[in-house]
């Protein structure tokens, strides 16, 4: 996912992102919990 391939209008809705980025912090939260017991 870079400037081309919005250049070429392939955008994530924001929708997506959000979604996206819920899952990437719930599963950094994990691995930072389970790396601290």
């Amino acid at each position: 996912m870079g400037l081309d391939s919005a250049n070429a209008g392939d955008l994530l809705s924001s929708e997506e992102v959000e979604a996206e980025a819920a899952a990437w912090r719930a599963e950094t939260r994990h691995k930072m919990d389970s790396a601290a017991s």
